[in-house]
């Protein structure tokens, strides 16, 4: 009885002085499962990963916490942002050598801006004006890569990118780094307030969407699968180099610094709001009819409406003369002549890049 009030003691006084070390340690610091401080084994489910920082290291949650709200308030003083790429179909597009259509080989082969990497297999093509999109938002953000292949082909897909490592330094994020099936901003070291994301997929943030600017996918090669089904390798032609998907990112990013900063006390302003507010306006005059059989399905429409509504459009489901903006195929388009025909990703690209895009540039495919 002597010993169960003893105990009792020891849990509600203020010193840990009585329990054993490992009990008395936060274990902030975990690399390979064992504790810095104590050298207890946590387990590996322990904390929050960190291995593109050190090989094998987990912060205990608040010490994350803690790191992230360390980097936010220095990147802050620096007047810089967090940006978090994606890398496949977003900076770059590679296939597999049995992938790709024979026939197209000596085409390729003439390519500068295309890669033959034999030790990996791959066939890898620089989206256009990656290179210059790099560079110029590096001085305005902290750049992290992030992808759901493995930490061999992410480093290497770095070093093409990046061959002077001007740009990412060790912050690169494989799915051998990361927990789960999804991306996390969890794992970024800094705080969600000031990072934007920049991926082709929303499905894979699924806890994150109000920081994703989506991007559309770039498919260049053809598939020897499946040679009807290609990107622009089929026309012989790429994405434009002054008016294509990161020269707009670009744009819209900078756009995004320029108006965070503006603040003169930043250390209140979200990112998230900022995108937020800056959507619901985006269609603002806009009446918009989807065309249901252009889409993939009724579910797909319904989607197309909520986004087109979130940014201040109205959505007429009966297509009349009032209707300004008609997403899918008609194929008599004598009543249409005073209405823009535009594709779905118009609907897409204008939410998440936050500003209206023009319409000439999402014809029907």
């Amino acid at each position: 009885m002597a010993t169960q009030t003893f105990e009792s003691n020891v849990l509600i006084t203020p010193s840990n002085d009585f329990l054993p070390k490992q009990q008395q340690c936060l274990h902030a610091q975990v690399i390979d499962q064992q504790c810095r401080d104590c050298g207890f084994n946590v387990g590996e489910e322990y904390g929050v990963p960190f291995p593109y920082i050190h090989p094998g290291l987990r912060l205990s949650h608040e010490t994350a916490t803690r790191l992230r709200d360390l980097c936010t308030h220095d990147l802050l003083r620096k007047n810089k942002l967090i940006l978090v790429l994606d890398i496949d179909h977003t900076l770059l597009h590679a296939v597999r050598f049995d992938e790709a259509n024979p026939s197209d080989m000596e085409y390729l082969k003439q390519r500068e801006d295309l890669f033959m990497l034999e030790d990996l297999n791959l066939i890898v093509k620089f989206r256009p004006f990656v290179c210059t999109f790099l560079k110029e938002a590096s001085p305005l953000f902290e750049m992290y890569l992030y992808t759901r292949g493995n930490g061999y082909y992410a480093r290497n897909m770095a070093t093409l990118l990046d061959p002077d490592n001007l740009y990412f330094g060790n912050r690169i994020i494989s799915r051998d780094d990361t927990p789960s099936s999804f991306k996390t901003l969890n794992l970024i070291a800094g705080q969600e307030r000031i990072t934007v994301i920049v991926d082709d997929t929303k499905t894979i943030w699924p806890n994150d969407t109000n920081n994703l600017l989506l991007i559309d996918k770039y498919c260049y090669f053809a598939l020897k699968k499946d040679p009807s089904v290609g990107g622009y390798l089929k026309t012989r032609s790429d994405e434009s180099e002054t008016n294509g998907a990161l020269m707009r990112m670009l744009t819209g990013l900078k756009e995004l610094h320029t108006r965070f900063f503006t603040i003169e006390d930043c250390r209140d302003k979200d990112i998230r709001w900022m995108l937020a507010v800056r959507r619901c306006l985006t269609l603002e005059g806009c009446r918009v009819h989807v065309r249901a059989n252009h889409v993939h399905d009724q579910v797909e429409v319904e989607e197309l409406y909520e986004m087109a509504t979130k940014q201040g459009a109205k959505c007429c489901r009966v297509l009349d003369s009032s209707v300004t903006h008609v997403v899918g195929a008609y194929s008599n388009r004598g009543p249409l002549k005073k209405m823009f025909l535009v594709d779905q990703a118009w609907i897409k690209a204008s939410y998440f890049l936050g500003q209206r895009q023009p319409e000439e540039n999402f014809p029907i495919k």
